[in-house]
């Protein structure tokens, strides 16, 4: 097979940049604006009718922003386009530039990122060439991934609008399940909570025990086990302390700053004053309990207290109302199925996970000549 050569962008292409501020954009305008975010903004007029890839020059997006289009659009200021292509195949240049144009500048800084490019930067980076055919071919093999990989994440978007919609019927009583009967009630938390659980203020100076110290960092959807940085303290300091250490399925919502976020205790732990745990009594399915919190997230940010920070305190979550299923059957009815399509969702998000890490392979090969694509015989066979 032909061998791969090596050849700058500048002679492969047109590099410039935009001319507009990010205040020119229109709402609803009839044509795309690309400023310095993935975000794509909109315009009503255009000043590029081609091919092209775009990436930030400056700002959070720097070396981490890549767009590809191939018609009508507009562009930032400081946002480079490359278009013009000439010896290279546009798509297989974005898959290539996006993946290792960070590396690349990242050459020219000491820190982890970077904070503006510069034309010399991307005019003088080097690209290993295939023939045209089989950058072609390449490009084609990566965007038929790419396809696949939206598909999911719509089909997630969708599945997470329905468990939503469901929330709303299942949650307010406007939809009840068969043979389940009653009438709901709006009645303050302390109703259907046994124990609140105010941590200490004080945090431990020995964290290498084996009881877990959580964060709100360490959440990671319903349930939380344990610290994401293995912290945890010994039981010789939390009785030192008089550390709260939460009981398994207790229902723990963040009080402080990020309000209303919750998780189910599945490891007996402990954490900082940043939660209030909520120990259900014995006719509330915790399960359902979360999903009625999850709701009131918005809610709960509109009472906090504090100047700089937002905060809760225990009377207020005492005294906070809620609206519950009548019975504890009908929770765990309905606990079951919004934890069934967050179990499907999950599961698409395992795959979604996977599709990406494959692409991310594919490019490393494909995009290196490790792997090569040969074209097919008429027979459909190499």
């Amino acid at each position: 097979m032909v061998e791969w050569e090596n050849k700058r962008l500048e002679t492969l292409m047109r590099i410039e940049t935009g001319s507009k501020n990010t205040e020119d954009r229109v709402d609803g305008g009839n044509y795309p604006f690309f400023v310095r975010s993935q975000e794509v903004e909109q315009i009503d007029e255009y000043a590029y009718d081609c091919e092209a890839v775009i990436t930030a020059g400056d700002g959070v997006g720097t070396g981490k922003v890549f767009h590809y289009i191939n018609g009508k659009f507009n562009a930032h200021q400081r946002v480079y386009i490359m278009s013009q292509f000439n010896g290279i195949d546009g798509k297989y240049f974005y898959y290539y530039f996006s993946r290792y144009f960070f590396d690349e500048v990242a050459k020219y800084t000491a820190k982890s990122s970077v904070d503006s490019v510069r034309r010399a930067m991307i005019a003088d980076m080097e690209i290993p060439l295939p023939p045209i055919p089989e950058q072609h071919r390449i490009a084609e093999a990566l965007s038929d991934m790419d396809s696949y990989i939206v598909t999911f994440e719509k089909l997630i978007a969708k599945k997470r609008d329905l468990k939503q919609g469901t929330m709303q019927e299942l949650l307010t009583g406007k939809r009840r399940l068969r043979g389940l009967c009653g009438e709901w009630v709006e009645k303050p938390l302390n109703y259907y909570i046994s124990n609140f659980i105010v941590p200490m203020r004080d945090k431990p100076q020995n964290l290498d025990g084996n009881i877990p110290w959580c964060r709100i960092e360490d959440f990671n959807g319903k349930y939380l086990y344990r610290s994401k940085s293995n912290q945890g303290v010994s039981m010789d300091t939390i009785k030192d302390m008089n550390l709260k250490v939460y009981p398994v399925n207790t229902l723990i919502v963040s009080c402080s700053a990020y309000l209303g976020r919750c998780a189910i205790i599945k490891h007996e732990l402990v954490t900082n004053q940043t939660f209030i745990g909520l120990v259900p009594n014995e006719n509330v399915d915790v399960e359902c309990l979360f999903y009625v919190m999850c709701r009131e997230e918005q809610r709960l940010n509109t009472l906090s207290s504090g100047t700089t920070i937002s905060y809760l305190s225990r009377e207020q979550f005492e005294e906070y109302a809620i609206l519950m299923p009548a019975t504890k059957d009908e929770q765990t009815a309905i606990a079951k199925i919004l934890s069934d399509m967050d179990a499907e969702i999950d599961t698409l998000a395992v795959k979604l996970t996977k599709l990406k890490n494959i692409k991310q392979g594919m490019m490393s090969e494909l995009l290196t000549g490790r792997i090569r694509l040969k074209e097919d015989s008429p027979s459909g066979k190499d």
